[in-house]
């Protein structure tokens, strides 16, 4: 489509520009530029909000700056800066999020004071965020730094708002206001501390969100019982946590404090697993720092830990985020990350980088297979074993939407002008995309594919959803079961070669199942005792970790 943009002159967006379609617009991106084209030129926002929003200067905010006209000059959008390679709020929400992106306690706290600042700005322009929820916030790859998105649904003195996600909407207020959107920035600032919703979590009387915000019931009351993943309410700064409680407990709606301690952190103590009546425990291996994927395939001493790739204790300069494969005839590790949009692949047994000059612009890794996003393509990286030497060449295997294609744990999801797609390649040489109709409309948050098994989380209508997708043959079909209004914690589950999938939930009850389309019946067990044990495989055997140590599990299912 052909449109001009006010002042810079015209723009032409088509399909690879596409990025996103919400209910209302379409956004593009196009080099520095992001363009929102409402499918109703009728709901455009009309021209004196935007210019009464043209006093928010913060360099953290994300503004309407020019109007989009079409051929006939009609208003049918804007354009804004565009933030590239961004990541959604709520995933620094997930543990293994903030544990393979090696995010400290501090660096929570700096992104907590900069939204807050962002919050003061707009309040200082006699502004109102008013809908302050976690997906109108992206981070930058870095996550140092933090941007406002969907400034146009701000209230300003002529333009009212109109609309307020639920989970973070105060239930003492009739109307909004600075009071109010301090209490959201509470509720979105509580979760980046600690992973949970401050109105979440267990308590014996009152059952749902509405309730406990109405009492005034947080997960702060003793009577809660919070889940294991989250983080220790210690990560909380002294200053910030009594503001928590005089909000969430008492009720009071004030400023947050301006507190420039770090965070006093506890960190929680890690017992060892033993065996119980319900689980048979058996010690693998001791790592020395807290490990993040173990490798099996290589031996039990061999795992990607916070501080590198350890080997028979041995570590190897691997940062934390990297993908790591076994290479299918000597077994040997190959480390993989992207650095300023290369691919770097390392060689442990020869401890060194192989060469190789592979553009990258997203990366994962599925059953020892490698893959990469390069523009509009998705390609696996094959690694051919030779005595000189490991050798790496791309090999393309499906095409994709250049900007609007995000890569997960064995899948790429992508928006197809409206559309959810999943590509997934289960074996070599096999790829399907599969159109996903139940994710139409919803942004996904974190996604993970297994042995058949694809669970994704999703955000829409103002809550998470997990959804269970299993595959008939050929992948031509699929069936769904979904869990509606879940905490987004870690994505926890295996699918083992013997065709069960064990899932670990977020309230610690495991879920297991048979990976095969069509086949019945979900088995619940609860008080294992495992709530913050990661779970990994090895054929068709359950392994653990928690903390340094790995470990092998066996079910005591009973009868």
């Amino acid at each position: 489509m052909d449109l001009f943009e006010v002042g810079r002159g015209k723009v032409r967006l088509d399909t690879s520009d596409f990025l996103a379609q919400g209910g209302e617009a379409a956004v593009y991106v196009k080099g520095d530029r992001a363009y929102k084209v409402y499918h109703d030129p009728t709901k455009m926002v009309p021209a004196g909000k935007l210019q009464e929003l043209s006093v928010l200067n913060h360099a953290a905010l994300v503004r309407p700056e020019a109007v989009l006209l079409d051929r006939k000059d009609l208003p049918v959008g804007y354009a804004m800066r565009r933030i590239t390679a961004a990541h959604v709020l709520c995933e620094l929400f997930n543990r293994a999020f903030r544990d393979r992106k090696a995010v400290s306690a501090d660096a929570v706290l700096a992104l907590v004071r900069k939204l807050q600042a962002g919050v003061q700005h707009v309040h200082e322009r006699d502004v109102l965020i008013v809908d302050l929820n976690e997906m109108n916030f992206l981070l930058d790859p870095t996550l140092q730094e933090i941007h406002f998105i969907d400034v146009d649904s701000y209230q300003t003195n002529s333009f009212p708002a109109t609309a307020i996600m639920d989970s973070v909407r105060d239930r003492h207020a009739a109307t909004f206001s600075r009071e109010t959107d301090w209490f959201s920035f509470a509720v979105v600032a509580f979760q980046m501390f600690t992973g949970i919703h401050p109105f979440k979590g267990k308590h014996p009387v009152l059952k749902d969100l509405d309730a406990r915000m109405r009492a005034n019931v947080s997960v702060l009351n003793s009577e809660v019982k919070v889940p294991a993943v989250c983080q220790p309410f210690s990560v909380i700064p002294p200053a910030y946590l009594a503001w928590f409680k005089a909000v969430f407990e008492a009720g009071e709606r004030n400023a947050p404090p301006d507190a420039r301690s770090a965070p006093v952190l506890v960190a929680p103590e890690l017992h060892l697993l033993t065996s119980s009546d319900r689980l048979r425990v058996r010690e693998l291996y001791r790592f020395t720092t807290p490990v993040l994927l173990p490798l099996p395939a290589a031996g039990p001493h061999t795992a990607l830990t916070q501080d590198g790739l350890q080997v028979r204790g041995v570590r190897h300069p691997v940062p934390a985020d990297a993908r790591v494969v076994v290479t299918p005839r000597m077994l040997q590790p190959v480390a993989a990350w992207i650095e300023t949009g290369a691919l770097v692949l390392y060689d442990v047994g020869r401890k060194c980088r192989i060469t190789a000059e592979i553009a990258a612009e997203g990366l994962t890794a599925y059953a020892d297979r490698l893959y990469v996003k390069q523009g509009q393509s998705l390609a696996t990286i094959d690694l051919l074993e030779l005595p000189a030497g490991i050798r790496a060449t791309p090999r393309p295997v499906a095409n994709v939407m250049e900007h609007a294609t995000r890569l997960f744990d064995g899948a790429a999801l992508q928006d197809v002008l409206g559309s959810c797609w999943v590509t997934l390649f289960p074996q070599p040489g096999h790829t399907y995309s599969i159109r996903l109709l139940e994710l139409d409309g919803a942004r996904v948050v974190d996604a993970r594919f297994d042995g058949g098994v694809l669970i994704v989380v999703a955000f829409r209508n103002g809550r998470y959803d997990r959804l269970v997708f299993r595959f008939g043959v050929g992948y031509s079909d699929y069936d769904l079961r979904v869990t509606e209004d879940v905490t987004p914690a870690e994505l926890n589950f295996v699918t083992l070669d013997s065709g069960v999938c064990v899932l670990l939930t977020e309230t610690g009850e495991l879920e297991l199942f048979r990976r095969d389309k069509g086949s019945a019946g979900v088995r619940l067990v609860s008080g294992v005792g495992i709530d913050d044990v990661r779970l990994f495989r090895n054929g068709s055997q359950v392994l653990g970790v928690r903390g340094e140590t790995l470990y092998e599990l066996s079910l005591r299912l009973g009868t």
